[in-house]
C-alpha cells in the first residue's frame, strides 16, 4: 500500500491477530550504513551511522519535516582502519551520546563523544592498547545525563569492560569469557547488562542494584548470541536473542523476569536463520523487536515482533528486504535498532540495500502496538493468502481462500515504487499463477513485489490482505 505522499506502506495482516503497518524511507542520500536510532525527551529522532572505510560518523535528526544532516566536528583518533557500527543514546536536554569503534591495524578501540556542550567538539578514546581490541559494545544514558558503556574486549580471551563515567581510568572488568554485551539503565539509574558466554554459549544477565555488579544470572538454558536488553518502568528486564544464528535451527527468543525469575518464550519457529535483534519498550511496557532473517537463497529481510505488555504471544510482521550480500559476514546487532516515541510509535532502522550497496533504511509503525487488532467475523474466519514458492524465479502460485462462497477476490501486484504491475480477478479457493509478466506481457526484473488481495463480501464489506513476493534469478 502507498500513502498520498508516495511512501511505501507494507501491510501484512494475519487474520484474527493484531498486525502493524509500516512506513519505510530510503536514507541513501546520506551515504551511511550500520545505523543506530534513538529519540530524545523533546521528540527529536536521531539516526547515526557511518560508512566502512570512511572515518566520519554521520547523523541526521528531525522532529517533523525533513531530516537535518550533521557530522562530528572533530577529527577522529588517527587510525589505519575505519569507524564502525555506531551505537547511540539520548539524555536530558536533547543531548546525544555516540559510541563507535576506531581500528588501527588489527586492533579496534571504543571511542565516545557527546554534544553536552552544544556540539560535538572532542572524543574520548576509552582504550587504545595493542593487547586489547573490541568489536561489540553498547551505551545507555541515565536521567542525570551520564553515559554507561559496556564493551567486549579481546586479549587472547574475551572479557567485558564497563566504563562509567566513560573515561578510560574509570573502567571496571566485569566478567571473563563473555561476548556480545548490551546495556540498559532503569529509571532509578540501576545498570542492567546482558551478554553471551563463550563457555556454554548461553545468555547471562547482571546488574549493579546493590551498588556493585553482582554474580551473573543465567537467563535461559537456551543457547544464544547477540542479546538485546531493555528495562520497563517497573524495573523489570526484557531480553531477546538468537539461538544458533547462521543455522536453519536458529530462532528468536525472548525472556523477562516480570514474575521474579526469567521465563523464556520462543518468538519464531521457521526454517530460516533469524537473529541479530534489537528490543525496545514503550511507556506502557509493550514490546517491539526488530530482527534480521537470512533465507536459504542468500536473501535477507527484516521482521518486526510485537506484543502488548499483558500478552504472551508475539505478532510477527514482515517489513522489508535487508542488505543481503552473503560475503558480508556476521552482522552486529547495532546494524538494526528500534526506539519508541512518547506516542508509542516504534521507530527503527536497519541496513537496507540500493542495488548491491548497503544503505540506511528508516521505518516506523503507523500505530501503537495492538491498536490494529482485527475482530473475528464468522463468514470470513478462514480467509488466507498464500504465495508459493516465495522467493521465486519463473512463476508463483498465489492462492486465496475464504469460507464465504459468495465472496469475490481481486488480486493486484505492485512493485516497490507503487506501480501496478498486474491485476487478476478470482473467486474463492482458486489459485492464480503469476508468470513474472506485467500487463504488457514483459518479464519484470528481480526485486520485491507486493501482492494485495481485496475481498469483497456480499454485505458490502471489504477486507485487504497483503504479502511480499521476492523475485530472484
Amino acid at each position: 500500500m502507498f500513502n498520498k505522499k508516495g511512501v511505501f506502506i507494507l501491510v501484512l495482516i494475519p487474520l484474527l491477530t493484531s498486525a502493524l503497518s509500516f512506513t519505510l524511507e530510503n536514507i541513501d542520500v546520506y551515504k551511511a550504513d550500520k545505523p543506530a536510532v534513538c529519540i530524545d525527551d523533546s521528540g527529536w529522532i536521531y539516526l547515526v551511522g557511518n560508512k566502512t572505510g570512511n572515518d566520519i560518523v554521520k547523523f541526521i535528526k528531525k522532529s517533523t519535516g525533513a531530516w537535518l544532516p550533521d557530522s562530528l566536528l572533530f577529527s577522529v583518533v588517527p587510525s589505519t582502519g575505519y569507524n564502525c557500527r555506531s551505537s547511540a543514546a539520548t539524555g536530558p536536554n536533547q543531548t546525544l551520546h555516540i559510541l563507535y569503534r576506531v581500528q588501527g591495524g588489527t586492533y579496534g578501540w571504543p571511542v565516545y563523544t557527546n554534544n553536552s556542550s552544544g556540539s560535538f567538539t572532542a572524543c574520548d578514546t576509552l582504550m587504545k592498547n595493542a593487547s586489547q581490541s573490541t568489536w561489540h559494545y553498547g551505551i545507555a544514558v541515565d536521567n542525570l545525563n551520564h553515559a554507561h558503556i559496556v564493551c567486549e574486549m579481546y586479549s587472547g580471551s574475551y572479557n567485558l569492560a564497563y566504563f562509567y563515567p566513560f573515561h578510560a581510568d574509570s573502567m571496571v572488568w566485569l566478567v571473563g569469557n563473555a561476548v556480545d554485551p548490551t546495556i540498559a539503565v532503569a529509571q532509578d539509574n540501576t545498570v542492567h547488562i546482558a551478554y553471551s558466554s563463550t563457555t556454554n554459549t548461553k545468555i547471562y544477565y547482571l546488574n549493579n542494584a546493590g551498588g556493585a555488579f553482582g554474580t551473573p544470572i543465567l537467563v535461559s538454558d537456551t543457547t544464544g548470541m547477540d542479546p538485546s536488553i531493555a528495562v520497563d518502568n517497573a524495573g523489570k528486564v526484557h531480553i531477546c536473542w538468537t539461538k544458533e544464528c547462521w543455522s536453519t535451527l536458529s530462532n528468536l527468543y525472548y525472556a523477562t523476569n516480570k514474575t521474579g525469575t526469567f521465563e523464556t518464550t520462543k518468538i519464531t519457529s521457521t526454517s530460516y536463520c533469524e537473529g541479530y535483534s534489537a528490543i525496545a519498550l514503550d511507556k506502557d511496557n509493550d514490546v517491539g523487536i526488530v530482527f534480521w532473517v537470512y533465507h536459504a537463497n542468500d536473501t535477507a529481510s527484516i521482521g518486526f515482533a510485537s506484543k502488548k505488555a499483558a500478552a504472551v504471544v508475539f505478532t510477527v510482521d514482515s517489513v522489508d528486504m535487508a542488505f543481503d550480500n552473503p560475503s558480508y559476514g556476521s552482522i552486529n546487532q547495532n546494524d538494526r535498532a528500534v526506539a519508541f516515541d512518547s506516542l508509542e510509535i516504534a521507530h527503527f532502522c536497519y541496513m537496507g540495500r540500493s542495488g548491491t550497496a548497503a544503505i540506511i533504511m528508516y521505518g516506523k509503525t503507523m500505530s501503537p502496538i495492538g491498536v490494529e487488532e482485527l475482530k473475528a467475523v464468522e463468514p470470513i474466519s478462514a480467509a488466507s493468502l498464500k504465495c508459493c514458492p516465495n522467493p521465486f524465479n519463473r512463476s508463483v502460485a498465489i492462492k486465496s481462500e475464504i469460507r464465504n462462497p459468495k465472496s469475490e477476490i481481486s488480486l493486484n501486484i505492485y512493485d516497490v515504487s507503487g506501480r501496478l504491475v498486474r491485476s487478476f480477478k478470482q473467486l474463492h479457493n482458486n489459485s492464480i499463477t503469476w508468470d513474472r509478466k506485467d500487463a504488457a506481457d514483459m518479464t519484470v526484473p528481480c526485486g520485491v513485489y507486493i501482492v494485495q488481495a481485496c475481498l469483497q463480501l456480499e454485505n458490502g464489506d471489504r477486507i485487504t490482505m497483503s504479502e511480499k513476493l521476492v523475485v530472484v534469478e
